[in-house]
């Protein structure tokens, strides 16, 4: 029978996890974040199924939980800003489509779609 991982383990892979989103989230990668945000759910499942354990755990254990917790939640208050930042930049980008899109109908040309001319120019 495989053995579960100490509590201060599991809330330790949890700060990695929140160090992986804020890394994959700060490099554009959407696949990377979305895989580190289903280890956290995941490892977040496994902490609150095993709670009810924190109660019996020593002082110096749950003193480093707590250091842990803090830590994750300081990369959180990081992930957040950076969640915002690319929001903003996602925003912008959509608004510079939405204006190249405005101009494409207002000067648009008439007869056969630009997307024509650009497969029979040959």
């Amino acid at each position: 029978m495989m053995s579960l991982p100490d509590l201060p383990a599991l809330y330790e892979a949890l700060r990695r996890a929140g160090e992986a989103q804020l890394n994959t989230i700060q490099a554009d990668d959407s696949e990377g974040f979305q895989a580190a945000t289903a280890e956290r759910e995941r490892l977040f499942a496994g902490i609150r199924a095993r709670e009810s354990e924190l109660g019996s755990l020593g002082a110096r254990t749950r003193a480093q939980i707590r250091e842990v917790i803090q830590s994750l939640l300081a990369t959180d208050e990081r992930l957040q800003a950076a969640l915002a930042s690319a929001s903003a930049r996602t925003l912008e980008e959509l608004q510079t489509i939405q204006m190249g899109l405005q101009a494409l109908h207002t000067y648009g040309i008439e007869g056969s779609p630009p997307a024509y001319y650009i497969d029979h120019s040959r």
